[in-house]
């Protein structure tokens, strides 16, 4: 499930004390703040994994019926017979022919064949999730063949992981020239894994190891006797947990009730420890190709202070708002989705960061073939602070590419975001700020453990502000499980 946070400056650095700006480093710290919370509306935004691919034709083979001496006799035949369970989908023949083939040199065995024919007899067996390993191992091997992928799909709906086994029907689905009646068959499980209410629990943890928590400029001499911060590091964990029931009523309609946490705990800098909850209900419709959900929310933020507080997580602020969610499936190539919230921020300390928060996200996925999609969007996010130098509006762009190699997945996402300040602040100057963001993702689709799949990201961020420049540069690695 993917975890949605929006209102603005929530979660962020401030002091539980009193607050007011009386310096340049003080003030910048506001901006940074407002600034992280950007970036995490827009890497919400962001989409994670691509709903459809293209998978080439592969042609059933003919049956082979030959006897046991035969077979032994002849290794290409038995091999023949073999592919031709596989592709027939027939644990009971597979389960025969296995044995046998087993017993050839290794030099004439396909290791791919020999992982697929253990998976389809798992599966046979009902032993669901041996079979989904299996099949996943086999997958890896060869991403491009459709009948591996679509009784993977199929295991994975037999073992109840309905968010895997949609994406791999919708990667079948995409076939250019799929045959009508299976076509049909996939529409008519994508609506069975639509409607289905269970409770869904969702996780990601993220070792985080930053050189530069608050931002602070490379060069801390910012003019006119004023000095920046030096820069704060810091290692720990970020914890993401969601919890989401929908209850479903007649004619695609329904009613979901989500509740997300988000938080991140550095065991060396425990200052800079964060935490958020929101709490959402609303209602939704949804059919095979499009998706609706309107939810009001509350959002409650915890922080422990930052470079002048302590160690203890205290509330920081509170929202109030609405978000809006949709996705339309164009073609089985293409993609759209939209993400919309507005809400009301009060501040416990901050008072002059209290405001209200627009974000609208537009977003598509174009899947070109099996093993690779492109993605892109445009954000725009405004906040409305009661001081006009915390006050700004920010429009960006973004673009990435993701690439299923042999065993391997990558992913790239590039981003370019432009914000300006409404009024000048400190050195009487009104911000217009700049970003370019890199980042790179690694992982192997057949390492994972009861289902958690760990992936190795590494992200850039460079930042230009009239008064300094910044860098920051991660590398951590995230592991996801939803169950």
């Amino acid at each position: 499930m993917k975890l949605t946070l929006s209102a603005i400056l929530l979660l962020f650095p401030v002091s539980v004390l009193a607050y007011t700006p009386k310096s340049p480093n003080e003030h910048l710290d506001d901006h940074r703040i407002a600034d992280e919370r950007v970036r995490e509306n827009i890497q919400d935004a962001l989409p994670t994994q691509p709903k459809q691919t293209v998978v080439p034709n592969i042609q059933p083979q003919q049956t082979v019926a030959l006897s046991e001496s035969q077979l032994q006799q002849h290794p290409d035949l038995l091999e023949r017979a073999l592919i031709a369970a596989l592709l027939q989908g027939n644990g009971e023949n597979a389960s025969l022919l296995l044995p046998h083939y087993q017993k050839l040199p290794e030099n004439l065995q396909d290791p791919t064949f020999h992982l697929w024919a253990r998976a389809l007899i798992a599966r046979w067996r009902h032993q669901y999730t041996q079979s989904v390993r299996l099949y996943r191992q086999a997958l890896a091997q060869q991403p491009d063949w459709s009948v591996l992928r679509l009784q993977t799909a199929a295991a994975l709906l037999s073992n109840k992981e309905f968010d895997a086994a949609e994406a791999q029907f919708r990667k079948v689905q995409s076939e250019n020239q799929l045959p009508a009646g299976l076509a049909q068959e996939i529409e008519s499980v994508l609506l069975y894994i639509k409607r289905q209410s269970r409770w869904q629990f969702s996780g990601n943890t993220t070792y985080i190891n930053d050189k530069n928590i608050n931002n602070a400029p490379k060069n801390p001499d910012l003019g006119g006797g004023w000095r920046g911060d030096q820069a704060e590091s810091g290692q720990g964990l970020a914890v993401n947990l969601g919890i989401n029931k929908k209850w479903f009523w007649k004619n695609g309609l329904f009613n979901e009730w989500r509740l997300d946490s988000n938080s991140k705990f550095y065991w060396n800098n425990k200052r800079f420890n964060e935490a958020n909850v929101r709490a959402s209900m609303g209602i939704g419709y949804q059919n095979a190709r499009n998706s609706i959900t309107v939810l009001p929310f509350f959002e409650q933020a915890w922080y422990a202070g930052g470079k002048k507080g302590n160690e203890t997580l205290r509330r920081f602020s509170n929202s109030r708002g609405i978000a809006l969610e949709a996705t339309h499936t164009f073609s089985p190539k293409w993609q759209g989705s939209l993400t919309a919230e507005t809400a009301q921020n009060r501040y416990r300390t901050r008072k002059h960061l209290n405001g209200n928060t627009h974000f609208v996200s537009l977003s598509a996925v174009y899947q070109h073939n099996p093993s690779q999609a492109w993605f892109g969007g445009i954000d725009w996010h405004r906040n409305n602070a009661r001081d006009g130098d915390d006050s700004f509006d920010r429009i960006g762009v973004r673009a990435g590419w993701l690439q299923d190699w042999k065993g391997l997945s990558t992913r790239l996402i590039t981003s370019y975001g432009k914000k300006n300040y409404r009024s000048a602040g400190f050195f009487n100057k009104t911000q217009r700020n700049r970003e370019l963001g890199v980042q790179v993702s690694v992982w192997h689709r057949a390492v994972h453990w009861q289902g958690l799949t760990p992936r190795l990201t590494w992200s850039y961020t460079n930042g230009y502000i009239p008064l300094f420049r910044y860098n920051k540069q991660r590398l951590f690695l995230e592991i996801n499980k939803q169950f």
